[in-house]
C-alpha cells in the first residue's frame, strides 16, 4: 500500500515523555482513560439533520474548508460574524482557494471536497494532520423513507460504510460505529477511515509515537464526538507505549 498522506510535524514538537508517566504506571493510566468512555450519552440522537437547527450548526455544517470552519466558529462565539462574508460559503472560487493554499497547505484542507447534494448534510468529519490537512466527510442524505449515509474525500475514493441507512438520525453510539468501522475499498492494509493512516505510519515508520493524534474527529451535530476520539487517541498512545516498553524489556 502506498499511503498518500504525509505527516506534518507540529510547529512545536511535543515529546511523549512530557506527559506520559513512567512505564510501570501506564496500565493504571490506561484503565483510567478507558473508564472515561463510560460518561458519554450513547443514546443521544439529534432530532433531525435538516429541521430547525442552532444557527451555529446550520452554518458550520455546510462549510467544507477545515480552517475556514474553525475561523467562523470563533467569529460565531464572539458574535462578530459578518453575514455577508464569503467565509460561510460552502465552496470558494478557485482563485481564492489557491490564495488560501499559498498561506499554508493546511488551508486547503476540505476545500476540495465535493459539494453536498440536495437534502445532504455533513454530520461528522475526520481531519488528518497531513500536509494539506486531508478531510473525510461523513454525510447524511434524506430520502423518502430513510436516511442514506456516505463518506467523501478529496481523491474520489470509495468506501465500505459500517452503517449504510437508517430511519432516524444515528445515536451517539451508532455514529461512533460508523466512524470506527468504515473502511476504504481501495486499501487492503490498514483500510480503516479512522485510525488507518496512523497505523500505517506507525508500523511503517519506525514505531513513531508522535503520530498518536494524527486523526481527530469533529461534528456539528454530535458535540461530544471530538472528546470521545481525543480519549481514544490517548488510549492508542498508552497502549502502544506499553507494547514498546514490554518489547524493550525483552
Amino acid at each position: 500500500m502506498i499511503n498518500p498522506f504525509i505527516y506534518l510535524p507540529p510547529l512545536y514538537p511535543i515529546y511523549m515523555v512530557d506527559f506520559l508517566p513512567k512505564d510501570s504506571e501506564l496500565p493504571i493510566l490506561l484503565k483510567k482513560q478507558k473508564s472515561k468512555l463510560n460518561k458519554f450519552n450513547f443514546d443521544y440522537r439529534p432530532k433531525s439533520y435538516w429541521g430547525p437547527q442552532l444557527i451555529e450548526t446550520a452554518i458550520l455544517s455546510k462549510i467544507k474548508g477545515q480552517e475556514r470552519k474553525e475561523i467562523v466558529k470563533k467569529y460565531l462565539a464572539s458574535k462578530k460574524l459578518d453575514s455577508e462574508t464569503q467565509l460561510i460559503d460552502e465552496s470558494l472560487p478557485e482563485d481564492i482557494r489557491k490564495s488560501y493554499g499559498q498561506i499554508h497547505p493546511n488551508f486547503m484542507g476540505g476545500e476540495y471536497l465535493p459539494d453536498t447534494k440536495d437534502n445532504e448534510v455533513e454530520i461528522a468529519r475526520v481531519v488528518l494532520k497531513s500536509t494539506t490537512q486531508d478531510v473525510y466527510s461523513f454525510r447524511a442524505k434524506k430520502l423518502k423513507n430513510k436516511i442514506k449515509y456516505s463518506i467523501h474525500d478529496e481523491y474520489e475514493s470509495t468506501f465500505e460504510l459500517a452503517i449504510k441507512t437508517s430511519t432516524k438520525p444515528l445515536t451517539f453510539s451508532q455514529m461512533v460505529k460508523l466512524i470506527e468501522y468504515s473502511t476504504f475499498n481501495e486499501t487492503q492494509d490498514y483500510p480503516a477511515v479512522y485510525g488507518g493512516s496512523r497505523d500505517w505510519q506507525f508500523y511503517n515508520g519506525n514505531l513513531d509515537l508522535s503520530i498518536w493524534d494524527f486523526e481527530t474527529v469533529h461534528s456539528d451535530f454530535y458535540r461530544e464526538l471530538e472528546e470521545w476520539f481525543d480519549i481514544q487517541n490517548y488510549i492508542w498512545l498508552i497502549e502502544k507505549s506499553i507494547v514498546l516498553a514490554e518489547d524493550d524489556d525483552e
